[in-house]
């Protein structure tokens, strides 16, 4: 059980309320998320592509370019690609 204490701040004539937690860490605040491709969705390119995030993004593979992209090992690359970051 988190018991949690609040106080009230006014900034520019709002009020926000603060909650402070009693116990616990929480690591929410600078937890990195990734965009997730599998090894088979690479296979839309063509042989000798370099593969960079901003044509993954183009080609739509990723939506979003969050702190990084991570390629799982789901499926077969039946395609010679050279990936960069």
């Amino acid at each position: 059980m988190v018991v949690a204490s609040t106080q009230y701040s006014k900034v520019d004539n709002y009020h926000y309320i603060v909650v402070f937690q009693k116990r616990g860490f929480s690591n929410a605040l600078f937890k990195t998320e990734y965009s997730i491709i599998n090894v088979e969705d690479l296979n839309v390119f063509e042989d000798g592509t370099v593969v960079t995030p901003a044509l993954l993004k183009e080609a739509g593979l990723v939506k979003k370019e969050l702190d990084g992209i991570k390629v799982l090992g789901e499926g077969k690359l039946e395609k010679e690609i050279n990936c960069t970051s």
